[in-house]
C-alpha cells in the first residue's frame, strides 16, 4: 500500500497537480527559476530548482480561510489516486521468507 501511495503521489505531481491527503495534508511542487521581464524572455532552463512542498491540514486551512481565491482551484483526493492507479494485485507472502 505504501509503495502504490508513492507511486501515485508521484504521477500527480509529475502531472502539475496537488495531491490531498485527507486529516493529513497536501503535497505539490514548487519551482525556483531566474526572473524575466517579459514572457518571451521566459525558458524551461531558467528553472534552478523543483521543491517538493508539504502543507499540514491545519496549515492549509488557515492559509485558504485568510484569501480569496481568484482562479480555480483543483485538489486530488488521494483515494481516487490509488483506484486509478490500482492493477487490482494483491500482497502474497514471500515462500521462501
Amino acid at each position: 500500500m505504501i509503495s502504490k501511495l508513492g507511486a501515485a503521489v508521484i504521477n500527480y505531481l509529475q502531472d502539475g497537480r496537488s495531491v490531498d491527503i485527507p486529516h493529513l495534508g497536501t503535497f505539490n511542487l514548487t519551482a525556483s527559476s531566474t526572473g524575466v521581464k517579459t514572457l518571451d524572455e521566459a525558458k524551461a532552463s531558467q528553472i534552478k530548482a523543483i521543491n517538493l512542498r508539504f502543507s499540514t491540514k491545519e496549515e492549509t486551512d488557515l492559509v485558504l480561510s485568510r484569501c480569496a481565491l481568484t482562479r480555480s482551484v483543483s485538489l486530488t483526493n488521494l483515494n481516487d489516486v490509488i483506484k486509478e492507479k490500482d492493477p487490482g494485485g494483491d500482497i502474497v507472502d514471500d515462500p521462501t521468507a
